[in-house]
């Protein structure tokens, strides 16, 4: 961790050391583009995936319509040859998570008898 940012966001220092040199207007609009980017990387850093457990893990009503039992199917053969390579996303309510994306990832988990699945806790936009 660097001027807390990730390592990756070294890069970010060095540009803004390079344009330090073109005066005021220079580092105004560095400072702008640096900001965009800080707000990338740290929203990107909050994004952790963890093991979730599947029985708390609640999938709307409408989302369970578009189940396709045999995609799951042949989604649990590749989890079962390579992993499961990318997590769900899930935000928290008061009973538990409930899923935004990775509907057919977590039926092939069921299927394979997991009791966890990787995934991302995200926050749901206030609109």
């Amino acid at each position: 961790m660097r001027g807390g940012l990730p390592e990756g966001a070294g890069v970010l220092a060095q540009v803004e050391e390079n344009f330090a040199g073109l005066g005021n207007a220079g580092l105004s609009l560095c400072s702008k583009a640096l900001a965009n980017s800080r707000d990338s990387v740290q929203a990107w850093d909050m994004l952790k995936k963890e093991p979730l457990p599947i029985a708390s893990v609640r999938v709307p009503a409408k989302r369970v319509k578009t189940l396709e039992a045999e995609k799951a199917m042949t989604l649990a053969e590749d989890i079962l040859e390579n992993g499961q390579l990318t997590p769900i996303r899930v935000r928290e309510d008061s009973k538990g998570y409930v899923l935004i994306e990775g509907l057919h990832r977590l039926e092939a988990m069921k299927l394979l008898g997991e009791e966890t699945i990787e995934g991302y806790k995200v926050h749901a936009r206030l609109h």
